[in-house]
């Protein structure tokens, strides 16, 4: 079916879909509709819009149902271009899991100039996803020009919409904002914590890097992460200090994550973390991952190590039993 829409033979797939959505097939459509299989209810959204008569009330029907994002933002966009009343059905994806389809719901809703939409958009100016935000400030900005204090809104809705407002601070803020939202780094609530985390970040990288860096070792799985995921994306890392939260860490996800961020160093110096992980049951298999990655791509680097470096690589590499014995044998190729 996908070859018959190239060249002249694109009536195939329309008499397919036209056969498809006859009375006389309509208890398979409904069948394919409520298929697991997610290619075959893209067949049969397909049919709904490009058969000679569109059935636009059972893709409506269908859209309400259908568990996956993307094709529940696919059969939105369809009915919305095809000048369905998507009015009433953005209402509806406002509420969406899929942070894509609340923002195209947000659109909608405005760009149908919609009566409340202003007031919908300062409501999204709190929604989870940093999409959403981002529009709805947009959209506020377009329709009120004359509304510019985001930073005072957000500061506002600290108490009821704590996250989200930390959030927002972070993306409209400056620098002097951020030591107002220091201490939420130490809430009881792992998403006000990863959010405060996120906007001190952005907010003054140097000044909160460290601190970051300490988060590495909390209990947390999800502020582990977000540690992790901040000091890669900064690119602001005391290689030292992280190389002694993996060491010294009684938490096997830390140690990985440290690990994952020790990789990162210069290429020599990543090598010897490498080596180290290899040590660590709970970040081996990561390590090996990582050395046969940098095997492939050394040579890419003109940075020579120094002799010392060379000898102490040539140690580790001797010291470890878990290496396999090819990996050893092209390390210490590379180390003569």
């Amino acid at each position: 079916m996908k070859w018959s829409k190239r060249g002249p033979h694109g009536e195939y797939m329309r008499q397919f879909f036209d056969k498809l959505t006859s009375p006389e097939y309509r208890e398979d459509m409904e069948k394919g509709l409520q298929s697991e299989n997610i290619r075959t209810r893209r067949i049969c959204v397909n049919a709904l819009f490009d058969a000679s008569q569109p059935d636009y009330s059972l893709a409506l029907r269908h859209l309400l149902r259908e568990p996956d994002p993307f094709l529940r933002k696919v059969v939105f966009e369809r009915l919305y271009l095809q000048g369905q009343n998507a009015v009433e059905i953005a209402h509806v994806f406002m509420n969406d899991k899929y942070p894509a389809n609340r923002a195209l719901a947000l659109r909608v809703l405005c760009e149908s100039h919609e009566n409340g939409a202003l007031d919908i958009a300062r409501t999204m100016l709190l929604d989870k996803s940093a999409l959403v935000r981002e529009l709805a400030r947009g959209i506020v900005r377009q329709q009120d020009p004359d509304y510019v204090l985001f930073v005072l809104f957000y500061q506002e809705h600290l108490e009821d919409r704590t996250a989200a407002a930390i959030y927002g601070i972070g993306e409209t803020g400056t620098q002097k904002e951020a030591d107002a939202i220091e201490q939420y780094v130490n809430d009881n609530r792992i998403s006000v914590v990863r959010a405060a985390m996120s906007s001190l970040m952005r907010l003054n990288k140097s000044k909160y890097s460290d601190r970051i860096t300490e988060m590495l070792n909390d209990a947390s799985v999800g502020v582990v992460k977000t540690a992790q995921s901040l000091l890669l994306k900064y690119r602001n890392i005391d290689f030292d200090r992280v190389h002694e939260i993996f060491l010294n860490t009684p938490f096997d996800h830390t140690k990985r994550k440290c690990a994952a961020i020790l990789f990162t160093a210069p290429k020599w110096s990543s090598l010897e973390y490498m080596l180290l992980a290899c040590g660590v049951e709970s970040a081996r298999e990561l390590a090996l991952q990582a050395i046969q990655k940098w095997l492939f791509s050394f040579n890419r680097s003109f940075m020579q190590p120094t002799e010392k470096q060379k000898e102490c690589l040539r140690i580790s590499v001797n010291k470890q039993e878990v290496l396999p014995a090819e990996i050893a044998k092209h390390l210490l190729l590379v180390l003569k």
